[in-house]
């Protein structure tokens, strides 16, 4: 895992849009500055955009939001094994947070694809720890060693140190492999089971086969007595089954004849419809010639009202109706006419009258405005005559203050004008008589200049009365003319419509004329009125006649249909027309005597069927009983089959499982050997076999390599033992073994730090996944020598590799001498938050 860029935004002290640490194209990087700068928050964000926790904070992530800020955000870009990697971590302080890794198609600020997107949390932190080899807890003590964890992978029991030395080197992977052989001995395991049930079941079926061949030879024999009864069984049944329906449909057809019976109609009642049906259609007959000729007659009386003259008389006398009507209305309207021409004429005179009294008052407000307006101009002058006066008596006031400092020649101390002649005293009574005259005079103007707008609206309101005047003059006149005009017109109509109802009715008075015509019309109407009145009542008469009739008929046809019925169900033919009713006497006997003789060949029949059908059942019982049948015989049948069809199936499915129990015992050995093969491969793949046997040696390689280091960073003072526990050997106290928590704070992070060398030393011979190494403070606790072997050792780590990324972390000022590519960060001493002075991006 080698990081390319680190991003971010409101994490912890880093405040703000964004920061970028770009770490591409670099080597060793020291990240330095004052105490609380944020120099360990830039590795607490690496450590958390890849594990979603930090050294310091593990579960209440919240608290890496700045303080003043809502959410945070980091994001990490890194390269494993040639592919670009970016881990997104996003911490809201209300809400659900985000976490997501990509795979980027290339190594660009705005990738344009991507190859692979996981966004839950769970699912993210569980592919980073298989791309980096490195559960979380490893991580912290070989590739990130956090301020004052230094020591512990030193001070770590050996299973803790284990676990960290198999991610690194990658040899989880022989876990996968335990875990696959167990997998395959459980399922090796489940079909050795499986086989020995099947077993088992080969011994039951050997067990049952002799009486499953016993019971099958019985139920073959009883199969073969019911197949050679079946034909005459079914024979019976089925006679039994024809008889007893036939049997059935007789005793229904005797019950139908016996509720015929019932429904025979009665003699006398029928004779007695007959006849009543005979006299109506008579009676009928003689109303219809009557209403012929009551017809006729009324026909002519109509003809003579329908013809030319009385028609063209009776349109005449509604003309002149209507005429009449209307010249009452013309006359009125004529009246009204002559009246609206009075009052046009009064309403003239009167708008002219007014014209002259309106011109008359314009011309005396138009005089008196002109005398307004004179007086006016004199008040306002002599207003300002009193105005000039009033200051020219105050400037001889004031002058007459100053006297006693004024000289003759000199400039005045007010206006700075030269004195020519000193004022003479007593101006002040001149002064109050001038602004007494102001007043007078303002009150005189006031008093013209009202009289002026008063005179000004007078004249205003006089030319507006007489302009309304003179148009009430004109609307006069016009109306004038126009009620001439309409009473002229009005006179006319009523004239012409009297000529008009001369002509129709001729000279005289109107109303007698039209009473004496109507008179005339009416007398024929009345004679139309009478025939019509005789048609209507024979009509009615023949309406009863022809209801009695029809009621007749109704119950002729209730009879006929009865009658019709009856016959259906004898099958007899019988004539039944609807035009004779005598022929209804001679089919009511035809159908009575077809019913006794029905009735009687019907109870014959049922006899002998009924005979036959005991014979039959009898039989039938017979066989029953001796082929021992308890159901029906179909069932019986059907159920002897399927139990012989069964007992065949069942005798030769258990042949074929004893047929089989040889193949199935060789299976088994098969597979119980496999079974034997996976469970030692899994034994030997733990951790206390195969992986201790690996890791012995990578930690017998880790504790040369690390002593070495140890050695020289210690100035020959102290190594490790060669036992692979790590512990502490005084070389300058007869080699002496101690624990490592007897070390002082420098000597421990000298002795992590050589650890730490040496494990990177280790990763980069095999050219390993951790391709950085970051350490947080330490040296602080180191004299200058050791200062140097530390600063080489770590200088050694990008010399052997130089794909490797080194970040130190230290407040020690030596360290900027040492090293050149630097993170420079300050405090800001208001807010507290961290600036990054230099070496954030390259």
């Amino acid at each position: 895992m080698r990081p390319l860029e680190l991003r971010l935004r409101n994490f912890r002290s880093f405040f703000g849009d964004g920061h970028v640490f770009d770490f591409r194209d670099r080597h060793l990087v020291g990240i330095v500055g004052p105490i609380g700068s944020g120099k360990s928050t830039i590795l607490d964000a690496i450590a958390f955009a890849l594990y979603g926790r930090t050294p310091r904070v593990n579960r209440s992530t919240r608290s890496l939001i700045h303080q003043r800020a809502d959410h945070a955000a980091v994001a990490l870009r890194f390269e494993v094994d040639g592919q670009i990697w970016e881990a997104v971590r996003q911490l809201r302080a209300k809400g659900q947070s985000q976490h997501a890794l990509y795979l980027l198609e290339e190594d660009t600020p705005d990738p344009e694809s991507v190859s692979e997107k996981i966004v839950l949390e769970g699912e993210v932190n569980e592919r980073i720890e298989s791309l980096l080899g490195l559960e979380y807890d490893a991580f912290g003590r070989s590739v990130l060693l956090a301020q004052g964890q230094c020591a512990d992978f030193l001070t770590s029991r050996p299973g803790e140190r284990d676990r960290v030395l198999k991610g690194v080197f990658g040899y989880e992977r022989v876990d996968e492999m335990r875990d696959l052989a167990k997998a395959k001995s459980t399922a090796t395991d489940h079909e050795i089971e499986k086989l020995g049930i099947r077993l088992e079941q080969a011994e039951a079926a050997l067990g049952r086969l002799e009486g499953l061949r016993e019971t099958l030879a019985g139920k073959t024999r009883r199969l073969a007595s019911l197949e050679a009864a079946q034909p005459e069984y079914e024979q019976l049944t089925e006679s039994i089954a024809t008889t007893n329906s036939a049997v059935e449909a007789a005793v229904a057809r005797m019950s139908e004849l016996t509720r015929m019976a019932e429904k025979l109609p009665d003699p006398a009642r029928s004779e007695e419809a007959i006849a009543g049906a005979e006299r109506a259609r008579v009676q009928r007959t003689m109303l219809a010639d009557e209403l012929k000729a009551a017809h006729a007659s009324a026909t002519v009386t109509e003809a003579s009202i329908k013809s030319d003259e009385f028609v063209e008389g009776s349109k005449r006398l509604e003309l002149a109706s209507d005429l009449i009507v209307r010249l009452e209305s013309q006359q009125e309207a004529s009246a009204a006419a002559t009246s609206h021409v009075s009052d046009a004429a009064v309403r003239l005179g009167a708008s002219q009258i007014a014209l002259v009294e309106g011109a008359e008052f314009v011309d005396s407000a138009d005089h008196d405005l002109a005398s307004a307006t004179a007086a006016s101009g004199t008040a306002t002058l002599l207003l300002a005559t009193a105005e000039q006066k009033l200051t020219d008596a105050r400037y001889a006031d004031a002058a007459s203050s100053l006297r006693h400092e004024l000289r003759s020649g000199q400039a005045c101390p007010v206006c700075d004008q030269p004195v020519h002649e000193l004022p003479s005293a007593g101006a002040e009574a001149t002064t109050k008589s001038a602004e007494a005259a102001v007043v007078v005079a303002r009150r005189g103007r006031d008093e013209a200049e009202a009289a002026l707008r008063s005179a000004t609206a007078a004249l205003e309101a006089g030319r507006a009365a007489r302009a309304a005047s003179a148009t009430r003059v004109g609307e006069s006149e016009r109306e004038h003319v126009r009620a001439g005009a309409a009473a002229a017109e009005a006179a006319t109509a009523v004239q012409a419509s009297l000529d008009e109802i001369a002509r129709l009715l001729g000279k005289g008075d109107p109303a007698s004329l039209l009473e004496a015509e109507r008179i005339a019309i009416d007398v024929l109407g009345g004679q139309m009125e009478a025939a019509r009145k005789a048609v209507e009542e024979i009509r009615r008469t023949l309406d009863d006649a022809i209801a009695i009739e029809q009621e007749a008929d109704r119950a002729l046809g209730d009879l006929r249909t009865r009658l019709g019925a009856l016959a259906t169900q004898l099958d007899a033919a019988t004539e039944l027309p609807e035009d004779d009713p005598g022929a209804l006497r001679d089919a009511l006997k035809t159908i009575r005597d077809g019913w006794r003789t029905s009735t009687e060949d019907l109870q014959w029949t049922i006899d002998r069927d009924q005979a036959a059908l005991v014979v039959a059942r009898g039989r039938l019982e017979e066989m029953r009983e001796m082929l021992e049948i308890q159901g029906p015989f179909a069932d019986a049948l059907a159920v002897d089959r399927a139990e012989v069809k069964l007992i065949e199936t069942q005798t030769v499915d258990n042949e074929a499982v004893v047929a089989a129990s040889g193949e199935l015992i060789k299976e088994r050995g098969r597979l119980e050997n496999i079974a034997d093969s996976y469970r030692r491969l899994s034994t030997d793949l733990s951790d206390a076999r195969f992986i201790r046997f690996l890791l012995d040696e990578e930690r017998g390689t880790l504790g040369e390599l690390g002593s070495n280091h140890f050695q020289r960073l210690s100035s020959g003072r102290y190594k490790f033992s060669d036992d692979g526990t790590f512990q502490v050997v005084d070389l300058t106290a007869a080699d002496a073994m101690r624990k490592a928590d007897s070390l002082s704070g420098g000597e421990t992070f000298l002795a992590s730090l050589g650890l730490a060398l040496g494990l990177s030393e280790m990763v980069g011979r095999i050219g390993g996944r951790l391709d950085a190494f970051f350490l947080d403070e330490g040296f602080g606790s180191l004299d200058s020598e050791h200062l140097d072997l530390a600063m080489e050792g770590i200088e050694a780590l990008v010399t052997e590799y130089s794909q490797r990324l080194v970040v130190v972390v230290s407040h020690v000022p030596e360290l900027r001498h040492r090293v050149e590519d630097l993170i420079v960060l300050d405090r800001d001493p208001i807010t507290g938050d961290s600036i990054v002075l230099n070496g954030a991006t390259r």
